[in-house]
């Protein structure tokens, strides 16, 4: 009887044991089966609900948010900030075009620290030219050792859209960008 008994204990510690094992196996299939993805919570005037379409009001606000981020952070500095906040903006950018402004945008970042610019802005207008093509009236305030001034500059920003991701939450990128300075 002790002998049964016993025998039992050890069987049932067996099939615990194995149960577990498969369980601990399964689990972990399904945990690095599992993809990120990232799911988009939209708040707005319509209310609060998770985005699932390409068409949601939300998105035709977001692209203003988007330009008034990238603008901010583009014409908004200090020298201490610059090499931040630029860096933040050029995120946005497509590789070709950060290519081709990289020269332009690091070879300011040196006058801006020699010459100690200050530079601050505010956006007079956003208009939506094209399919795709932005144009953004801003009113720049530029205060260094040598000189104060204001200037206008009419931004044009072409986007395409992109898959979201953590360094660009928007799921925009900024793919043509032509400043001209008005006055």
């Amino acid at each position: 009887m002790n002998h049964i008994l016993i025998f039992e204990k050890r069987f049932m510690l067996y099939i615990l044991f194995l149960v577990l094992f498969t369980w601990s196996i399964f689990v972990s299939i399904l945990a690095f089966s599992n993809k990120e993805s990232i799911i988009l919570v939209g708040i707005d005037g319509n209310g609060t609900r998770i985005i699932t379409s390409n068409n949601d009001p939300i998105f035709k606000t977001e692209i203003v948010e988007f330009l008034k981020e990238f603008t901010s952070n583009m014409y908004n500095f200090k020298p201490t900030t610059y090499q931040n906040r630029v860096g933040q903006a050029v995120e946005y950018l497509s590789a070709g075009l950060w290519q081709t402004e990289k020269n332009k945008i690091l070879s300011f970042g040196e006058t801006v620290l020699a010459n100690q610019i200050n530079l601050t802005s505010e956006i007079a207008k956003i208009s939506h030219i094209e399919n795709k093509s932005y144009e953004i009236l801003i009113t720049t305030k530029e205060k260094s050792k040598l000189l104060n001034r204001s200037k206008k500059i009419k931004l044009i920003l072409d986007v395409e859209n992109v898959a979201r991701s953590s360094k660009n939450p928007w799921g925009i990128e900024i793919v043509g960008l032509n400043e001209h300075i008005i006055n």
